[in-house]
């Protein structure tokens, strides 16, 4: 079994002047050096030709049986050259182009440890359509340039006869190959038994016919059972030879839609300190809140609703309605000016943060929940050598509303150095609900029926998107629901019954609405733990909407609607 995955070698490179000093007493092919005089001379605008290796088919067909189409074999079989990312320097694209040229030699060794890989336990090649699913052979390297795939455990989601299992495409053979049946989102998966960090991955395709079928699918890297890195196949052909580096691969990340759709305003915070009364030192002097006084430890979240709406006409009644609902008053994030002082700056962050924390309160706070009777008293100080005693009142505010006020006591000096404060802050709030359009393979979840008033009970279909009600949906993240733009009635997304079953739009009323979680990984899962997906039957010309196991699921993209 290989090492796990520990930490870097402490003689890794990390700059292409290292290469020549770390390995010139193993005196490497002289290649190298030819490699790292290269990249010290290269400018950033510079880049390795996309080489390619011709790669020879015995033209072979172990299984004419299963073909339904003509071969889509290309006449000249050659090694994908993935396009690197923007986010690596200039060097480690180099480095990465360098290394197909010189993949199977012992130069690589060298080359790889400048790679970080990306951590991963297993492989994934999943179809995005429904189709056979065959892979001539799968190969994945770790930092030292190591194959690991083959001492692995491979499965697929169906096997076409025993002929040709999972383990075909990871036992170094380049004259058979794995094959599952005709399904939606086929699935083939290595388990590579430890955790290794990954540079790339070869993907060998059907060597003697059919190679359009994996076309519009995914390499997934998982750890465990998370996706962590995926990259996409388009258009495939037979005997292709995809060499996938690390580079090449795009970072899962959360996927969540958000509920608001987001804007920044300019709103005016001020603190201001007026002197009430002076307690001159030495003498009797005595100040004493009346009753009419009042102390405010915070604001409400309906009185920064109207604080935004003021300032912008942006601000939507979604809002409002959201905040009648229970919801918290959505903002992002607060930024000052430079002159703004740190006091200032604490000041107002912790007053509008606290305004959205207490949930239980919102159907019924007022402004008055956060008003208490002033209780302080001061005296003057006692020896006529001390300074005078100032009791001042500061009121601190955002956008004309006050959201802090009390009152406070403290010698002339000090008084005399505390300033006023008026800045104008850029705060990030939500303005409306954010609508999206639930997209797969450049088409839509659209409800089938037009009319809003008929939307009750009806079928999900995939239709081609558009910026009709019918087609925009927004994510409720308070409620797990998702939910439909149309109609005076809210319809949400609905499992009307048990697993499998057509997915239907229905308003709360009829008692069906789910709950639905948006996966890293961009499938979206029920309540009852089961994904949505295409089911393939027509209905008004798109196909409906079920659910299904979620490894085999659809991966959803929510794209924005304006």
């Amino acid at each position: 079994m290989r090492p796990e995955l520990g930490p870097a070698p402490e003689t890794a490179l990390s700059s292409t002047a290292s290469v020549d000093s770390k390995v010139k007493d193993k005196k490497p092919p002289s290649i190298v050096s030819m490699i790292a005089g290269y990249l010290s001379q290269s400018d950033t605008n510079n880049s390795l030709p996309q080489l390619a290796q011709e790669v020879e088919s015995d033209g072979h067909h172990l299984d004419g049986s299963d073909t339904d189409g003509p071969s889509t074999k290309s006449p000249d079989t050659k090694m994908v050259m993935p396009a690197e990312t923007k986010s690596m320097s200039d060097n480690t694209k180099h480095l990465h182009e360098v290394s197909h040229l010189l993949r199977g030699s012992k130069e690589l060794d060298h080359i790889a440890l400048l790679s970080e890989g990306i951590s991963a336990t297993k492989v994934r090649i999943q179809l995005n359509s429904r189709n056979y699913l065959q892979l001539t052979e799968v190969k994945v390297f770790d930092t030292s340039n190591t194959e690991v795939a083959q001492q692995g455990t491979a499965t697929q989601s169906s096997e076409y006869y025993n002929m040709f299992p999972a383990s075909n495409a990871i036992d170094g053979k380049t004259d058979n190959f794995s094959h599952t049946w005709k399904e939606q989102g086929a699935w083939w998966e290595v388990d590579l038994r430890s955790r290794y960090a990954i540079t790339r991955v070869e993907v060998r395709n059907r060597f003697n016919c059919c190679g359009e079928r994996l076309s519009n699918s995914r390499v997934i890297l998982k750890d465990g059972a998370s996706p962590v890195a995926d990259y996409n196949i388009g258009a495939a052909y037979t005997n292709e030879l995809l060499n996938i580096p690390e580079s090449s691969f795009k970072k899962v990340t959360d996927k969540q839609p958000e509920k608001f759709k987001y804007k920044d305003i300019t709103v005016r915070a001020s603190v201001h300190r007026e002197r009430v009364q002076t307690l001159a030192a030495g003498t009797n002097d005595y100040w004493k809140a009346t009753t009419k006084m009042r102390t405010k430890t915070r604001t409400s979240r309906s009185t920064l609703y109207e604080v935004a709406k003021k300032e912008s006409s942006s601000v939507k009644a979604s809002v409002e309605m959201s905040l009648k609902a229970g919801a918290s008053f959505p903002f992002k994030g607060i930024s000052f000016s430079g002159e703004a002082s740190s006091t200032f700056r604490t000041e107002v962050e912790n007053s509008i943060h606290t305004s959205s924390k207490f949930v239980a309160e919102y159907s019924r706070e007022t402004e008055s929940m956060f008003e208490r009777a002033v209780t302080q008293h001061y005296s003057a100080y006692s020896k006529t050598t001390d300074s005078d005693r100032v009791v001042y009142h500061e009121v601190w505010k955002i956008g004309g509303k006050v959201f802090k006020s009390n009152y406070f006591a403290c010698d002339e000096v000090e008084f005399d150095a505390m300033k006023s404060e008026v800045e104008d802050i850029t705060w990030r709030v939500g303005v409306d609900y954010q609508w999206y359009k639930i997209q797969a393979n450049n088409v839509a979840i659209v409800i089938a029926e037009g009319n809003p008033e008929k939307y009750n009970g009806v079928n999900l279909i995939m239709w081609k998107p558009s910026n009709s009600f019918t087609s925009s949906w927004r994510f409720d993240d308070d409620d797990k629901n998702i939910v439909n733009r149309g109609g005076r009635v809210n319809y949400y997304i609905t499992v009307p019954g048990p697993h499998g079953l057509p997915l239907l739009s229905n308003h709360k009323r009829s008692g069906k609405v789910d709950h639905w979680t948006v996966m890293p990984d961009g499938t979206i899962k029920s309540g009852h733990g089961y994904c949505m997906d295409v089911e393939g039957h027509h209905y008004h010309n798109g196909q409906r909407l079920t659910t299904r196991d979620c490894d085999t699921a659809t991966r959803w993209t929510w794209n924005k609607v304006d």
